[in-house]
């Protein structure tokens, strides 16, 4: 998805919130591309990573759609 020109709309830990996230913006027909990271992966080792925080959730919309996807998903500009 267009690298440079992708702004962010989520970032956090959990599968709920990032499902939500993600069925509202196909409801809604915004384009979206995600990354996950997998802290307790083999190549990292898991010692002492909590179970809860071991996968970290990121995603993004264009530019020209990241106004609407703010509004859609109920935050303020100031708080992404």
């Amino acid at each position: 998805m267009w690298f440079l020109s992708r702004k962010e709309v989520y970032h956090g830990f959990s599968l709920r919130e990032q499902a939500e996230v993600r069925s509202i913006l196909k409801a809604s027909h915004v384009k979206y591309d995600y990354r996950i990271i997998h802290f307790g992966s083999k190549d990292r080792g898991n010692f002492g990573i909590n179970k809860k925080y071991e996968l970290e959730y990121y995603i993004y919309v264009h530019k020209k759609d990241y106004d609407n996807a703010l509004h859609l998903l109920g935050k303020q500009r100031s708080s992404v």
